[in-house]
């Protein structure tokens, strides 16, 4: 099968061979989601074609068909449910909940099974709770690391991150450049921190995933994580297998 995480800025491609997800393909999309797929190299020996997409539901019209056009095979887009695979969607209007992390809460609670936390660090940052009964707690979203940075530089002039290397650090700033830098990671990191602690007294023994494209920089400071990159990916695999 062929697996496709559309999210806000990146579109990731993945072949599903049995339980396995091997990603072939992660592009900038820029908003231009026709142009990146038609710019994929994709065969026509597929069973089929699965899709977790955060765009409007307009577009999956005009996504559907350059697909078709592509592969031969009509897109199957999968969606937010009150209750799959185990796990209560927690939101009080559950088609609410993003479908990015729906697919990332569905894989964690299949690898754990039990009271799991799962962090997608991407274009936002995304911490979701779920019980060993498999009970969506609900969650926390907040600005990713370039989100939160360029929030913060709005209106301000004076500062340059035109050729910042600093995000990665977790010292004190010793320029106004760093210390956004590294404020937007410690603002990640403790807001992370403090929701896995407040998680971990109710939910003993939870485990703590992390997934997304900024999660690697993050896990480095967070000694109690497990990284796992490709829990969208896995999710949608997971939902298309058990619909199958």
């Amino acid at each position: 099968m062929l697996l496709l995480d559309i999210g806000n800025t990146r579109l990731k491609v993945a072949i599903a061979k049995k339980n396995n997800v091997e990603v072939f393909a992660s592009v900038d999309h820029r908003g231009d989601l026709v142009a990146a797929i038609e710019g994929l190299e994709l065969s026509k020996g597929f069973d089929g074609i699965h899709i977790a997409s955060v765009v409007s539901s307009e577009n999956e019209g005009v996504l559907e068909e350059t697909l078709e056009n592509k592969t031969g095979l009509k897109p199957v887009f999968h969606k937010v449910l009150p209750f799959f695979a185990g796990v209560h969607n927690g939101y009080r209007e559950p088609s609410r909940l993003g479908v990015d992390r729906w697919m990332a809460i569905i894989a964690a609670f299949r690898r754990v099974r039990g009271a799991v936390c799962v962090v997608d660090c991407g274009t936002t940052i995304t911490i979701d709770l779920v019980t060993k009964e498999g009970k969506h707690s609900g969650g926390f979203i907040l600005p990713g690391l370039m989100m939160a940075k360029h929030s913060l530089l709005q209106g301000t002039k004076e500062i340059d991150l035109s050729a910042e290397g600093h995000r990665q650090e977790l010292s004190w700033g010793r320029s106004s450049e760093e210390a956004v830098c590294h404020g937007a990671l410690f603002s990640a990191i403790a807001s992370i921190e403090r929701a896995w602690r407040v998680f971990r007294d109710e939910a003993s023994g939870a485990v703590l995933l992390l997934t997304g494209g900024d999660a690697p920089v993050i896990a480095k400071h967070l000694s109690f994580c497990e990284l796992i990159p490709e829990l969208v990916l896995e999710g949608i695999l997971c939902s298309a297998t058990l619909e199958a």
